[in-house]
């Protein structure tokens, strides 16, 4: 059997990685055009000419921290007034302002453009690295890793943005599943797993069960605003601040950048030494020393005590989801550049009451579970099975009235449910659904998708004409909304307002507009 031409893409909040299906079914992950395994996901714009991606943008961030879009995922699906990014948008050193239909967008020196877009930007160069390591000429078919959080709109936005990066994709995969499968979990004959997939910007906490090849996704939890940014930005804090007070110093925006580089750095050398050095010359002013301090381990994880607690809720909430205690977890699965922090490591294992898998690279095992799965879908792994679950629960409101729940949490996917619906005036002819996810029956504390209107309906008294509402979630985990009047058969026209996201015929638009280029 050939060799299939598919790649594994994990876009994170803070890096990209990719994988390749390799000579007899065995994943490459795939170096960019710098030699780098793990990119930066970031976006640097100039006023004029194409946008650098990688470290060559991480590099320019550092002295025009304004003209650098990192953390895109963050905004993926975001309205512009929703309470996650009223606390997001102060730490962002970039303009997040209300798109055309109220969305989070970015303004980068005048010019606003939405998140899929700049996503698409990251997905075009990791499209690039792919062909130029299979020697394709043209796009190969990808797995896009998802968070297992994301709704139906943050899905889609993005496959929209892969769509206009020129990627055909194949499934959309939740990352604790992917996590799984680049740790080989499928070759377990019954085991239960724990993945905690703690990245740049989010905890995600999975909990699967193994069953000779089957993958079943149990349950999942999360914290879609803590990952190793925060741990960055609160050390960063607290040195601007010792700054501030010891010489009068008040760092402007490149500079905090910069300092803010070197923090993360010293992160990164804690993980495996009790101490390590800042160091940032002109920060204090081009006529002074240059900033030095030593960090020490204990001192830097009493300042980011109450982030590391905040892991335990959402594990805990996972394990409750999938009916299990802690002790019934046969292993625990590491991914994510922020699980190489020893108090993490230490904070996980203490709640599962076990050590990690030792043999895991957490910065590429997500990718390369990415890479099996196309194997999978490809007929290369013959006996394997992933079962994937909803997130939240997702029900409706028509026109008023109560809120009705229709698919639970935890449900296994692809999944269809249905509910009858009637009208409530005379004469009416279209029906207006609101829809929501969330685990309360007050729609107004639930998070919105859009609404359907079911257009067509039959001239009739109120209350005579019922309409059949299928909610359908797909294996990419995404909704889709159909109905029929009840008495013909007749199917209802469906039309959708969503909540947030470009419209079907903008992406279109931008990925042609990439295309001529």
């Amino acid at each position: 059997m050939e060799t299939p031409r598919f790649i594994g893409i994990d876009l994170g909040t803070t890096s990209i990685s990719l994988a390749s299906i390799g000579p007899g079914g065995r994943p490459d992950v795939i170096a960019n055009r710098q030699g780098e395994t793990i990119s930066p996901a970031i976006v640097a714009f100039a006023r004029q000419g194409e946008p650098l991606v990688g470290m060559a943008a991480r590099r320019q961030s550092l002295t025009n921290p304004r003209g650098a879009v990192g953390g895109v995922v963050r905004l993926l699906g975001r309205r512009f007034g929703d309470a996650a990014m009223e606390r997001l948008r102060p730490a962002l050193p970039y303009d997040v302002v209300p798109g055309p239909n109220g969305d989070a967008w970015v303004d980068v020196y005048g010019k606003k453009m939405s998140p899929t877009e700049v996503a698409a930007h990251l997905y075009r160069s990791a499209r690039q690295a792919a062909e130029d390591h299979l020697g394709a000429t043209s796009p190969p078919a990808a797995v896009l890793t998802v968070p297992a959080a994301f709704d139906g709109a943050q899905r889609q936005a993005l496959k929209d943005a892969a769509e206009i990066a020129g990627i055909p994709v194949r499934r959309l995969l939740p990352s604790g599943a992917a996590a799984a499968l680049g740790a080989g979990a499928h070759l377990l004959a019954s085991a239960r797993l724990a993945v905690c997939d703690f990245g740049g910007g989010k905890l995600d906490v999975t909990i699967l069960a193994v069953e000779d090849g089957v993958l079943e996704v149990l349950s999942s939890a999360g914290d879609p605003s803590l990952g190793g940014e925060d741990f960055d930005s609160r050390i960063a804090a607290r040195l601007a601040a010792e700054i501030r007070a010891s010489t009068g110093v008040e760092a402007d925006p490149p500079s905090l950048a910069r300092l803010r580089d070197e923090v993360q750095k010293a992160k990164h050398v804690l993980s495996d030494a009790p101490s390590a050095a800042v160091l940032v010359p002109g920060l204090l002013g081009a006529d002074r020393p240059s900033y030095s301090r030593s960090l020490d381990r204990g001192e830097v994880e009493s300042w980011v005590a109450d982030l590391l607690a905040r892991l335990e809720a959402p594990c805990l909430d996972a394990l409750a989801g999938a009916g299990i205690a802690a002790g019934q977890v046969d292993q625990l699965i590491l991914a994510g550049g922020a699980t190489r922090m020893p108090a993490a490591q230490k904070k996980l294992s203490e709640i599962f009451g076990r050590t990690p898998q030792k043999n895991v690279h957490p910065e590429e095992v997500i990718a390369v579970g990415a890479a099996r799965y196309c194997a999978l879908l490809s007929g290369f792994l013959p006996g394997v099975m992933v079962l994937g679950t909803t997130a939240r629960t997702l029900g409706f409101a028509a026109e008023g009235s109560r809120y009705v729940p229709v698919i639970p949490r935890h449900a296994t996917v692809p999944v269809r449910e249905s509910r009858v619906v009637a009208t409530t005036r005379d004469g009416q002819a279209e029906l207006a659904i609101d829809v929501y996810e969330g685990e309360t029956p007050e729609p107004a504390r639930d998070r919105p998708l859009g609404t359907f209107f079911l257009s067509g309906l039959p001239a009739a008294r109120a209350g005579e004409v019922l309409v059949l509402i299928d909610f359908t979630v797909d294996a990419d985990g995404i909704l889709w909304v159909s109905g029929r009047e009840m008495a013909t058969g007749a199917r209802a026209e469906v039309r959708l307002q969503p909540a947030t996201g470009l419209a079907r015929a903008e992406v279109r638009r931008l990925a042609q507009d990439r295309a001529g280029r």
